[in-house]
């Protein structure tokens, strides 16, 4: 049997924005401040999801649980600078969920 993963988010990228939402986040994780950090990303669990071109963060669910279903949005200037953003996001999920690099087209859906 297959663990389970701890995080799941959709994104949809159009052009040069992102759009998304976490769709799951294993419960332990939530308020742990930052859970992976690869390619000079991080993803975090502080206060309420977030996509942040700036600091290059995607902040997950966090103490807020009213905003759980925060939609991520962002615009990163170019189609490039997004899809970048893409797999950054992809290769923190692969390390929180403690998979093989490349594997989170499960854990990342991208339309």
């Amino acid at each position: 049997m297959k663990p389970k993963p701890k995080v799941v988010i959709e994104l949809y990228q159009r052009g040069a924005e992102l759009k998304g939402r976490v769709l799951h986040m294993d419960e332990r994780l939530r308020g742990e401040d930052e859970l992976a950090k690869t390619m000079n990303w991080r993803l975090l669990s502080v206060y309420e999801p977030e996509l942040s071109f700036a600091e290059k963060a995607l902040y997950v669910r966090g103490i807020s649980k009213t905003e759980d279903d925060r939609p991520l949005r962002q615009n990163f200037g170019t189609p490039k600078a997004a899809t970048e953003a893409v797999v950054a996001i992809r290769a923190l999920l692969d390390k929180v969920n403690g998979v093989k690099p490349k594997a989170s087209k499960k854990w990342v859906k991208v339309i």
